[in-house]
């Protein structure tokens, strides 16, 4: 085996890099359309069968006994995602961008 020749592994690396960034940007738009269903199904729940923060404590509660050792299912990031589908709901620009930006900064705004 002969010394690496550094420009093609250069270009080689940047293809992985390239392909992870996009794999990340497509889970990125996955996750938050996840939290968009559910902060949309709580929303709308909450009004027709008067659902409440014990039930949203119960429902944080049933993806463990599901998936053991899944995460991100605490009460207070169920009504986060809740606050995160009603105020973009409300915006009918702001709404189809969501998916384009990180969960990260969807929190600070």
């Amino acid at each position: 085996m002969g010394p690496i020749d550094k420009a093609a592994y250069s270009a080689f690396q940047d293809e992985i890099k390239e392909q992870v960034c996009h794999a990340l940007k497509e889970v990125n738009k996955e996750l938050l359309g996840w939290y968009w269903f559910i902060g949309k199904s709580i929303a709308r729940k909450t009004g027709t069968i008067g659902l409440g923060k014990s039930v949203v404590s119960t429902l944080a509660d049933d993806p463990q006994k599901e998936f053991p050792g899944m995460k991100g299912f605490s009460g207070s990031n169920l009504w986060r995602m809740k606050v995160f589908f009603e105020t973009y709901s409300k915006n009918e620009k702001r709404a189809p961008m969501v998916r384009e930006i990180a969960r990260s900064h969807n929190v600070v705004v």
